[in-house]
């Protein structure tokens, strides 16, 4: 907790000092850095990324936690032109919690994820200069939870699967510096399994999920560097992230219904060219 604590001192420290080092820049300075609008079509971003994950599975099994890590993003993205852009995650913390009969659970929680997008943008020229961007595409998610002591088995159960994607991205400019939007996408896995090891009665096995399929919200609220035409923005993006893994019936072993709830936010910072 004392963790996360820190990491919102140091997200709203950072923003404030960005904030206040924009408003000491002269007239003579904006002119001389703002003297021809700039085509920016390209974005590229990295920041912290931290969320708390409620996971919960069939049988009573309850863990949460806050999961750290770091998030990269390259975006092309223009006026009335065709978008692409590659984004990568990778997260860990440790999940606590109980299991259905009531022994107590802890585990590492791994979280990587990779996902490419092609769309379309559509943007107002002038007011607010709206935006709205459609989009598919294709992805990969790597997750793991390990349990370690005091859980009663230090089972490891390892979820990977492919993913095709549908959503959109959003923007509108409410004041000279500031833009926020509305981010959604909906992800369909697809052949998904799960890989269970270091069972020390039944070693290691691999249970087939039912695909079922997951969303992500995201609100991002991004302050332009000033002056306007700078290269540089930041932007606090808090989001809400719905996965579900569905029952699978098979012999020996079934794969239990798991949904995973994660509430977060990410700390962008932006260089446009």
């Amino acid at each position: 907790m004392k963790r996360h604590y820190f990491a919102v001192f140091a997200i709203f420290s950072t923003l404030s000092l960005l904030f206040i080092n924009s408003l000491t820049l002269t007239a003579v300075e904006q002119e001389d850095a703002c003297w021809e609008p700039l085509p920016l079509f390209h974005k590229f971003s990295c920041g912290p990324t931290f969320y708390h994950v409620h996971r919960t599975r069939e049988g009573g099994t309850k863990q949460t936690g806050w999961i750290y890590g770091a998030r990269l993003n390259y975006e092309r993205i223009k006026r009335f032109g065709f978008y692409w852009g590659l984004e990568g995650r990778l997260a860990a913390g440790t999940l606590t919690g109980h299991s259905g009969n009531g022994h107590k659970l802890k585990s590492t929680f791994i979280d990587n994820n990779v996902e490419g997008r092609f769309g379309y943008t559509l943007q107002q020229k002038r007011g607010c200069q709206l935006s709205f961007t459609p989009y598919m595409g294709i992805g990969y998610i790597w997750e793991k939870n390990a349990y370690r002591r005091p859980s009663p088995l230090l089972l490891h159960f390892l979820t990977r699967y492919p993913y095709c994607a549908i959503g959109f991205l959003s923007n509108m400019e409410v004041l000279a510096n500031l833009g926020i939007g509305l981010n959604y996408k909906a992800w369909f896995m697809y052949n998904a399994h799960c890989k269970v090891s270091h069972d020390p009665a039944f070693g290691s096995r691999s249970l087939k999920i039912q695909d079922k399929t997951s969303h992500r919200a995201e609100l991002p609220i991004t302050y332009h560097y000033s002056p306007p035409c700078a290269h540089m923005d930041i932007a606090l993006v808090p989001f809400y992230e719905l996965r579900h893994y569905g029952r699978y019936f098979s012999f020996p072993f079934s794969f239990a219904d798991t949904k995973i709830k994660n509430y977060g936010v990410h700390l962008q910072f932006i260089y446009r060219l």
